[in-house]
Formats: C-alpha cells, structure tokens, sequence
C-alpha cells in the first residue's frame, strides 16, 4: 500500500499584506516574528492531533508524546515548526521514557498513523535486513491516522494563528522599535 508524504506546508503567500511587511523587516526579526507564530500554529495542531490519537489502555503514550519544536533559520529568515511524535533514538528516548516527568519516546506511531502487516516468523533483524527467513504477513492492521485528520481540521485555525501571531509580532517589534527611539511613529 503506497504511502503519501505527510509533510504539509502552510506559507505566508496567502497573506499578502503581511508577507511585503515581512520582507522589508531585518532577518533576525522577521525570524524571531515567524518563530512565535509558527509556534502558535503548531500548538493548535499538536491539540487536535492529542484529540484523534487514541489513548492506549495501557499507557496512552502516544497521545503524551505528540508535540512540536520549532527549528528558526535566520539565514534565510524562515521558522519551521516540525510536529508529532516524539521518536528520538538511543540515550534521549530513554531518559524520556524512564519516568522523568518529561514525554515519552515512541516507536510505532507511524504504524497506527498508516497501518501495517501482521509479520509472524524470522526475527526482527531478518524483517530489516530483507534477507532469508523474514516471516510472512498474515494480515493487515487498518490505519487509524491522528495526524493527517488534525491536519485538515485545523489547517483554517493554524493559517489564522499564524496571521495573528505575525501581526502581533510586527506590532511587538514596532512598539520596541519606537521605544528605543529607532523608529518614528
């Protein structure tokens, strides 16, 4: 079953006025005014997608690993939200899932957000090697996505934060701006 990119990008182009106010601000302030409010937007996902990822009954792990983090570029003034589950490798997963107060690390929402075969026989490095005994399908577990509904739920809440949270940006750094006598009013 071939799978679709999950990546969805939501730019500033619909937003005219707002994007030639960005242009003509320095780099590290338009950054810093992305940041925030792609931050805001993300936040709005993160909220939906807790809503569609169902709790487990064991642990619920899931649902309190999805989250956001935003990555700022002041190279080329751009703030990328990345959002969902937590799945880091090695040291920082464990220390995440020992218990610490923080979110838990996992390894398998991709096969809830897509579905997956039910592998019976060889053993997991076979399975990931593709080489010799790597067992047989023996059935399908039907997706059950959280991610790509909480998308398209919440495209119109996050495009709207993500108006707000630029022009209450602008507007921050404007009135900053004046205060240090950088700008006239």
């Amino acid at each position: 079953m071939p799978r679709k990119p999950v990546l969805r990008l939501v730019h500033t182009s619909g937003l005219p006025q707002i994007s030639a106010v960005l242009e003509g601000l320095p780099k590290a302030m338009r950054t810093k005014i992305l940041a925030a409010a792609v931050g805001a937007a993300a936040k709005i996902l993160v909220t939906s997608a807790k809503r569609y990822a169902r709790r487990s009954e064991d642990t619920g792990r899931l649902r309190d690993s999805i989250t956001h983090v935003v990555r700022r570029y002041e190279h080329d003034a751009r703030a990328v939200a990345i959002t969902g589950p937590i799945v880091e490798k090695g040291a920082r997963a464990l220390r995440r899932s020992a218990g610490n107060g923080t979110k838990p690390a996992v390894k398998y929402a991709h096969l809830i957000e897509f579905g997956h075969h039910i592998v019976t026989g060889g053993s997991g490095r076979d399975r990931q090697r593709r080489r010799g005994n790597s067992g047989r399908s023996n059935g399908w577990v039907p997706a059950k996505p959280f991610m790509r509904p909480a998308f398209a739920v919440s495209q119109q809440a996050m495009q709207k934060a993500l108006a707000e949270g630029i022009a209450a940006g602008i507007k921050t750094e404007r009135a900053s701006l004046m205060r240090s006598g950088a700008h006239a009013a």
